[in-house]
């Protein structure tokens, strides 16, 4: 796996494009796994011992059980979001995502979701609103904390 197919899958992720292959929409914890796949080497194989995707894919390069690492899900991590008490049909209102990766995580993506009829304004960090599936979404291939925002915009009462 090189860089070229993992920022292609990724970016398909962002807008929340059909990929070739399954799962569609593109699950999370699979970008995720396939930036942790290629930080830690590019190569992997098939681990028949692990019972589910994207797990079962594990670095070819890295010893025994660290290359079974989940990113995203170890310990330490943590984000915060923060919301106005009080909103406005049609006036937009920013959302805040504080997120600190643990020093474990490799990579890691961030999905914020929005009630039906509301719509995105700004988006921060380079992240993209995926409309099909209602997805505010960022993806790192980094372990960065960083402060993530959006402007959320409610409908018409």
């Amino acid at each position: 796996m090189n860089i070229g197919e993992v920022t292609a899958y990724g970016a398909a992720w962002l807008v929340g494009d059909i990929w070739p292959r399954d799962p569609n929409p593109i699950d999370i914890d699979f970008v995720t796994r396939a930036g942790f796949l290629w930080k830690n080497g590019e190569n992997y194989r098939f681990d028949p011992t692990v019972p589910t995707p994207p797990l079962w894919w594990i670095n070819s390069d890295i010893p025994g059980n660290l290359a079974k690492t989940t990113p995203g899900a170890l310990v330490g991590n943590t984000a915060t979001g923060s919301l106005p008490v009080s909103t406005a049909p049609d006036q937009p209102f920013t959302v805040t995502v504080d997120i600190t990766p643990s020093p474990e995580i490799f990579v890691y993506a961030v999905e914020d979701s929005l009630p039906v009829g509301w719509t995105v304004g700004t988006i921060s960090d380079a992240g993209n609103y995926d409309a099909a599936n209602r997805l505010v979404k960022w993806y790192f291939l980094d372990n960065q904390a960083r402060t993530l925002t959006y402007e959320a915009i409610p409908p018409r009462a």
